[in-house]
C-alpha cells in the first residue's frame, strides 16, 4: 500500500507532513507547538507511530556508530 492510501489528517498534520519533519524531529528543531502537534499525531496514528518508530530506532543506531 502506498502512503496515499494511508495519509490522513491527525491533530492538524497530514500523515506526509509527519513524514516530512521526522528528522527535525529527532534532532530536536520543531518549535513547541509543532512538537506537541507532531507527537499527537504519531500517537493517533498506527500508520506514522510504527513508521517513526523503525526511523528513530535506525537513528538511534547510526549515533551509537559515530
Amino acid at each position: 500500500m502506498s502512503l496515499d492510501q494511508h495519509d490522513r489528517a491527525l491533530a492538524g498534520l497530514w500523515c506526509h507532513q509527519v513524514l516530512e519533519q521526522l528528522s527535525r524531529y529527532l534532532d530536536d528543531e520543531l518549535a513547541a507547538e509543532d512538537r506537541a502537534r507532531f507527537e499527537r499525531h504519531v500517537r493517533e496514528c498506527d500508520v506514522c507511530s510504527r513508521f517513526g518508530g523503525e526511523f528513530a530506532a535506525a537513528v538511534d543506531a547510526l549515533r551509537v556508530c559515530l
